[in-house]
């Protein structure tokens, strides 16, 4: 049985996001969750666990998008359902303190819907 270690409730949100992986360059996934210590990623292929990633994700507030950078931390990767990809657990390890912000902003946004 496994731990639960998130402390923040996590959000289902539906972002684009650019990630900069090693060895394989910039490359284009789908943040499907987040909470305010980190996300949910979407991508075509496996990453391993402790990888640090440099993302761009692009949240709406206000019904605008903005760009949110920060680096990142693979906590896990699970195949999903149907072999459409893998499910990558990410941790944030530094976000500047305006896009952290905004990422407050928009979780805000989505808890209050």
């Amino acid at each position: 049985m496994s731990v639960e270690q998130r402390n923040h409730a996590r959000y289902k949100v539906a972002w684009r996001s650019k990630v900069a992986v090693p060895g394989k360059g910039m490359v284009r996934g789908a943040i499907k969750s987040v909470s305010f210590g980190g996300g949910f990623l979407e991508l075509p292929f496996s990453l391993p666990a402790r990888t640090v990633l440099l993302m761009e994700v692009y949240p709406f507030v206000n019904g605008q998008r903005h760009t949110v950078r920060m680096r990142t931390q693979v906590v896990y990767t699970s195949l999903l359902a149907d072999n459409r990809g893998y499910g990558i657990g990410l941790k944030v390890l530094e976000v500047a303190k305006m896009d952290e912000k905004i990422l407050k902003m928009a979780v805000q946004e989505i808890a209050a819907m």
